[in-house]
């Protein structure tokens, strides 16, 4: 079997050109370097770091020593300029080490002007002192290298005149200020990286904090919405297993009932998981939320489902549907998980559902018989009454549960009522016509 000829096409081919996938980079051509801005912007930040800074007062001081041996040799010869020299690059060496040992420094600085007359070191040396401190210890540093250049040191053992006094002081003032000015403007960009940092952080901790209390108001949404239809669910299949000789209309009716609540469970599961794929919709509600005017159809159905349920509202109804929206959603929780508890751990029991306010505060008591049978229908985690007593906690309120004196169990909460939302003194009454 012969292998395939390769076609080359030449420049007189006027076929279209063929498209294929891109070709992978050759191993072998190294590493890809680096942009030309990336490359100067690297060696931009060495030359303005701490190394670069120190060279760069290394070469400044460089010239100010050959500056000062000029004006020496001018004066008194070349002996005492070589010293000046030699001086000067004792100090300028030393440069390399003025962060570590910044007092060893200046105090070499100042010995080296008052044997040899060289300025730079000290100069460096006040200028990096303003860099790091900024207090009574700059200047008191400060007034030591003015009197060092000041008094009469090394070669020419005179005081200076009123031009060369002038010109040392600025000098000074001028290191001073431009120590003071780099060593301000580095803490305040420390203290802005810190800030951000902190403010990074903080972020992230708030993130953290909405998220966890997202999770648990989702858990507690679930809890609320999933787990009442579906004891409600088990317990009207209870009933249809003890009625299963029953008539063919019975049987049917409760078939229908179980069909329509597991309707509602998946339809309140289908809503939940549908917010839960909505991340950008934050604090969404995860249904149509309850509120104390519904709190008929939830009788209805635990009566349905054949528990004898009593209900009594002080003073009318009326008067606690005009309560706030949080306030009849917790009233409407509170009695849906007591009637949770019912159908798990008390089927068949009576319950007496008292809705009263007075007094600035809605109670709510729910109080149910001790069950006929032992058996639990469905096990329970617990969750539920911490979940409702952190419910209850956001509004202010109080909750409490316990056994009752003849076996059963209460669960009663207290919930404040908002001052906005009290009902006035009623226009004839005494209290209305005060001034």
């Amino acid at each position: 079997m012969s292998s395939p000829t390769p076609v080359t096409a030449g420049p007189a081919s006027a076929g279209p050109a063929m498209t294929g996938p891109p070709m992978p980079a050759d191993p072998t051509a190294g590493p890809v370097r680096p942009g030309f801005r990336a490359r100067w912007r690297r060696r931009w930040r060495r030359c303005t770091g701490p190394t670069g800074r120190t060279v760069s007062l290394m070469l400044v001081s460089v010239l100010i020593t050959v500056s000062d041996a000029g004006m020496v040799q001018d004066a008194h010869g070349w002996g005492w300029a070589n010293l000046t020299l030699a001086a000067g690059a004792v100090g300028i060496i030393a440069m390399w080490w003025r962060r570590v040992y910044p007092r060893l420094f200046f105090a070499l600085g100042a010995v080296l002007v008052l044997v040899s007359g060289a300025t730079a070191p000290l100069m460096v040396a006040v200028f990096s002192f303003a860099v790091r401190r900024r207090d009574r210890t700059l200047l008191i540093l400060a007034l030591t290298a003015a009197i060092c250049f000041l008094v009469p040191h090394p070669p020419g053992w005179e005081w200076l005149d009123l031009t060369n006094t002038l010109a040392i002081v600025f000098g000074v003032v001028m290191a001073v200020t431009a120590g003071a000015y780099v060593g301000a403007r580095r803490d305040l960009l420390d203290s802005l990286r810190q800030r951000a940092a902190e403010a990074e952080a903080e972020r992230e901790l708030r993130a953290e904090q909405a998220r966890t209390s997202e999770r648990s108001r989702i858990a507690r949404e679930m809890h609320d919405i999933l787990a009442h239809k579906v004891s409600l669910i088990a317990l009207q299949a209870g009933g249809l297993e003890v009625t299963a000789d029953a008539r063919p209309e019975l049987v049917s009716e409760l078939a229908g009932r179980i069909r329509t609540t597991a309707r509602e469970a998946l339809e309140d599961l289908r809503t939940v998981l549908g917010v839960l794929r909505q991340p950008d919709k934050d604090q969404a509600d995860l249904a149509p939320q309850p509120g104390f005017g519904d709190l008929g159809g939830l009788i209805e159905s635990a009566r349905g489902a054949g528990v004898r349920v009593d209900l009594e509202v002080h003073p009318e109804e009326s008067a606690l549907a005009q309560l706030p929206d949080t306030l009849g959603r917790t009233i409407y929780r509170i009695v849906q998980e007591g009637l949770t508890n019912v159908y798990k751990h008390a089927r068949g029991a009576a319950t007496r559902i008292t809705v009263d306010r007075a007094d600035g505060a809605v109670t709510v008591v729910v109080t149910n018989q001790r069950p006929v049978g032992s058996g639990i229908l469905l096990p329970g985690s617990g969750s539920g009454l911490i979940g409702l007593g952190e419910r209850v906690g956001l509004v202010g309120g109080t909750l409490s549960s316990g056994p009752t004196a003849d076996g059963g169990w209460q669960i009663r909460a207290v919930v404040p009522v908002p001052p906005d939302a009290r009902t006035p003194a009623h226009p004839d009454s005494e209290d209305a016509h005060h001034p």
